[in-house]
């Protein structure tokens, strides 16, 4: 009986050692994978947001409003000014670039800016961003991975508002959705 034991022992032993023991393992290669995306990017082009040339009143605040819609030297809305010159008038044009039909969101300057005239102190302030395109889904072409959009904006101008020219910035940002 002793020698029935012994042989049983060794017999799974030598199992063991020649792999039986394993019978209910068992292995799989999984697969990994990455995708890499172009950084999504914005960049002026062409023309700035230009107001004109404006000659202010005398007695009383007015404002200009440049249409994001509109083209080049095209007149703009105004109240309680003159425009002196057209001709520059214009919104501001953005390119956007990045993954060809890639959806991608829009966020225009929020609240006012202030341009200030070069060489000295005087303000005007810049409010009501709008763009020829908005929202939350907007796409970049199948074919190029771009976009350009426009961004008009409201001025007001002070009344016998300080004369010389005026600069100020103000951003736009877009994100891939």
């Amino acid at each position: 009986m002793k020698q029935k034991k012994l042989l049983a022992v060794a017999a799974l032993l030598s199992m063991s050692a020649f792999g039986f023991g394993d019978a209910h393992a068992a292995t799989a290669t999984g697969n990994a994978f990455a995708t890499i995306s172009k950084s999504i990017q914005i960049r002026t082009v062409d023309t700035p947001l230009n107001f004109g040339t404006i000659t202010p009143s005398a007695s009383v605040s007015g404002t200009v409003t440049v249409a994001a819609g509109s083209a080049v030297g095209a007149t703009p809305t105004t109240e309680n000014v003159t425009m002196a010159s057209v001709t520059a008038c214009s919104p501001g044009h953005f390119e956007v670039s990045g993954d060809q039909s890639a959806s991608y969101a829009l966020t225009l300057q929020t609240g006012t800016i202030d341009l200030t005239r070069t060489g000295g102190t005087e303000t005007m302030t810049v409010g009501s961003f709008t763009s020829n395109e908005s929202g939350e889904q907007l796409v970049l072409d199948s074919s190029t991975g771009l976009q350009t959009l426009a961004v008009g904006a409201t001025l007001t101008v002070g009344a016998n508002q300080y004369s010389g020219e005026y600069r100020g910035s103000y951003e736009v940002a877009v994100v891939y959705n």
